[in-house]
């Protein structure tokens, strides 16, 4: 006799949309279409505090969570909130276990946020990374985008999650014949930021041949009119 868990539907759960592109949403339809070749019920649901408000968001979502259904709550900072997210994330996170469902959190960036270098700035940063640990042991597990190993203690149980740079190469000889390096994240015409790429680019090439760049991100056309002067 199967599993109930096994059966049990995935619901991804969204929050603020980010734009022009949105790389959650994208993870999540890959994810979802990965869940769905096992045969298993799965669907995104996106929660529009910033349209809504908070009280009528979670009261909607509510009604769309059922007890033994599998949260993945989907979080970055900014989607759950504008500051201190993880409050948001919380909250969303309580809906789910008053409906009795299974929570796992899926941190995509868990050493941000980053809010500057001046004393205040790091203790807000600092107070919101101890939020995101309290929102973490309220979920029945975690899911990380690096190694666990390099995060604070306090996230409870942790699971490798490779998305990116963090999918590791197939084999060591493929590499010496051609690699591609791939770059995430590119947000906007940053001269330091092509340069760094291009440092990289030089360092390689001259280990291994056929090398190929893939950028992805909002600022890539800048940024390849940036490598051509550079290159």
């Amino acid at each position: 006799m199967p599993s109930p868990l096994r059966e049990a539907p995935f619901i991804l759960l969204l929050g603020l949309p980010d734009e022009p592109t949105d790389a959650l949403a994208d993870h999540a339809e890959m994810l979802a279409s990965a869940v769905r070749e096992s045969g298993r019920e799965v669907r995104s649901l996106r929660v529009r505090w910033d349209t809504e408000g908070w009280k009528p968001a979670l009261a909607r979502l509510s009604t769309e969570v059922s007890a033994g259904d599998i949260l993945l709550l989907q979080y970055t900072s900014p989607q759950w909130r504008r500051r201190y997210g993880p409050v948001g994330a919380w909250s969303v996170a309580r809906v789910g276990r008053k409906a009795s469902a299974r929570l796992g959190l899926v941190i995509h960036d868990p050493f941000a946020p980053d809010f500057g270098s001046a004393l205040r700035s790091r203790a807000a940063a600092g107070f919101e990374r101890l939020l995101l640990r309290v929102v973490a042991r309220y979920c029945d597990t975690t899911f990380v985008t690096v190694d666990p190993s390099l995060l604070p203690r306090g996230y409870g149980r942790t699971t490798l999650l490779p998305t990116g740079t963090n999918i590791p190469v197939a084999s060591r000889r493929r590499a010496r014949e051609g690699f591609t390096i791939a770059v995430f994240g590119i947000t906007g015409n940053d001269e330091h930021q092509a340069r760094a790429i291009a440092t990289c680019l030089a360092n390689v090439s001259s280990r291994v041949t056929g090398i190929r760049l893939s950028a992805f991100g909002r600022g890539v056309l800048a940024l390849d009119f940036d490598l051509g002067v550079l290159l």
